[in-house]
């Protein structure tokens, strides 16, 4: 459950403390980038709830530079539109497409009983499943790495299939084009 409420001027969180003295370089980056209320359904944990809170804010980070919004008019759905076209269609900026997608705990799913998985979606679904406790500790340890995989995921809820262009190949140009 998210935080609905502010806190009060001057305050800083537990968690950014905590941020701060392990990982200077991502808390400079959560403290100053606007608040990301992610919609994760079902049974969760909270430590997945603020995991994921993180990478997407990283994602809608690397989704707000122009290089990396680009990417979108280099992928195609199968019928040959771009996925720029179909983010267009929705109304909405890339990184709050992102930060609206349905996310869920989907640690016993079978894509997740890869221990590679992070995440996973189907092309065109607006749900993203997390492999839960793995996806949380990935998101702490690496932010750029899981903001990498949300932005993979939410191209294929725009339609984007998979194999052809590979997996591998879907992460090396948002690497090349969104990380700094």
């Amino acid at each position: 459950m998210a935080l609905r409420g502010r806190l009060p001027t001057g305050t800083v969180p537990a968690a950014l403390l905590l941020l701060m003295v392990c990982r200077p370089d991502l808390a400079l980056a959560v403290s100053i980038l606007p608040p990301v209320q992610a919609r994760l359904v079902g049974p969760y944990s909270r430590f997945l709830l603020r995991s994921l809170e993180i990478a997407l804010r990283r994602a809608a980070e690397r989704l707000s530079d122009e290089r990396c919004r680009s990417l979108l008019g280099e992928f195609s759905d199968p019928a040959g539109h771009r996925l720029s076209v179909a983010l267009a269609g929705t109304g909405q900026g890339a990184g709050d497409y992102l930060g609206g997608l349905i996310f869920r705990d989907g640690a016993d799913s079978q894509p997740c009983m890869n221990e590679v998985v992070l995440a996973w979606t189907s092309p065109g679904s607006r749900t993203v499943y997390l492999c839960g406790v793995r996806f949380a500790v990935a998101a702490r340890r690496d932010a750029e790495l899981v903001a990498t995989i949300l932005i993979h995921e939410g191209l294929h809820t725009l339609g984007l299939p998979e194999n052809p262009p590979s997996s591998v190949e879907i992460n090396a140009r948002i690497a090349r084009r969104c990380r700094p």
